[in-house]
């Protein structure tokens, strides 16, 4: 048939192709008008897979068909419509209307192996051909460039991401070294302030009671006890004056003889945690000086031993240049059994 002619036959087609996209399922089962007991209800999933069916068919493109091709699409079409018809025109009759019901369904439902068989080969056809696998590799293979050059800038960006962090990883961790040396610093100059001013009360303390001492010296000194002659108990009273005078001054010593054991326990305190402080202060400063690591290890030991030894002071009686290596040696160990291997 010639090209003309077949383009007529098309646009028939593309014509039944609009009925077929006007039938709906539901308006099939006619309950409101037929009754429940009569109407398509029973025959609902049949009509509607088959109209599914026809419906694949408004899809495609029959451009390309021959005309044996064509006519046996549209003679099904027809054919299917003829019976959607005869679904939606029938009518109740008093003889035997159950029977011509379920006639009217079956003339549909039975057909449908017979358009299958005929429309497949169609079908088939038609999506291979209006699928173009050329443009789909060229799509497919952009596709694939694009997530390859997401993929390379995503790893480049990781890269400098993961470069960033590490840096900053590494100043946290270096912030949280000096934060802690710090911290530590912090405590110990502290203390130190804390003895510091503790010493100058207790030096306060003693100048007051020192010139208490002198003021009462000079008084008891200035001021001999007067003893009458004729007085029976004149030594007596003279030995109780004498007493208290003595218990006075020798209390106001006692007094002093304490301030000045807490004056020199408040500057030996004050003097260990400021050299401790001192210690942890240049402790950063000579450890990033030091090149290699025995000079680091001596720079520690000698931190360490500031820290822990009982260094003297010159405040204390009967003080020891103790090193503390052994104490040292102890808390190394007892450091070194929690660290798990």
């Amino acid at each position: 048939m010639p090209i003309k002619e077949d383009t007529i036959l098309i646009q028939e087609i593309k014509d039944l192709f609009i009925e077929i996209k006007n039938v709906d399922p539901g308006s099939l089962i006619r309950e409101e008008e037929l009754g429940k007991a009569l109407s398509f209800s029973n025959f609902f999933d049949d009509f509607t897979r088959i109209i599914n069916f026809f419906k694949k068919l408004t899809y495609l493109d029959i451009s390309t068909l021959p005309t044996s091709q064509l006519t046996t699409l549209k003679n099904n079409i027809t054919s299917f419509l003829s019976k959607i018809e005869s679904i939606k025109t029938f009518t109740v009759d008093a003889n035997n209307a159950m029977a011509e019901r379920d006639a009217a369904a079956n003339a549909l439902i039975s057909q449908y192996q017979y358009f299958f068989d005929q429309l497949s080969p169609i079908i088939t056809y038609c999506e291979k051909e209006g699928t173009d696998y050329q443009a789909l590799q060229l799509e497919v293979n952009k596709i694939v460039e694009d997530i390859n050059a997401k993929y390379v800038e995503i790893s480049e960006e990781f890269d400098q991401r993961k470069s960033e962090l590490d840096i900053v990883i590494d100043a946290v961790k270096k912030a949280a070294q000096e934060v802690g040396v710090t911290q530590h610093t912090i405590n110990f100059e502290s203390a130190s302030k804390k003895y510091k001013t503790l010493s100058y009360y207790w030096l306060t303390a003693i100048s007051v009671t020192t010139i208490i001492i002198i003021c009462a010296s000079l008084f008891v000194f200035n001021s001999p006890i007067e003893i009458d002659p004729n007085d029976s108990y004149a030594s007596y009273r003279f030995i109780q004056a004498a007493i208290a005078r003595f218990t006075a001054l020798f209390t106001l010593l006692i007094i002093l003889f304490w301030e000045v054991r807490n004056y020199n326990a408040a500057q030996h305190n004050f003097i260990i945690n400021q050299n401790k402080q001192n210690a942890l202060s240049t402790f950063e400063t000579f450890v990033s000086a030091a090149r290699d690591e025995e000079t680091k290890n001596a720079v520690l030991m000698q931190t360490t031993r500031a820290i822990f030894s009982n260094l003297p002071s010159g405040y204390l009686k009967n003080e020891s240049a103790d090193d503390g290596t052994s104490q040292i040696i102890e808390i190394a160990k007892s450091v070194n059994s929690k660290i798990p291997n």
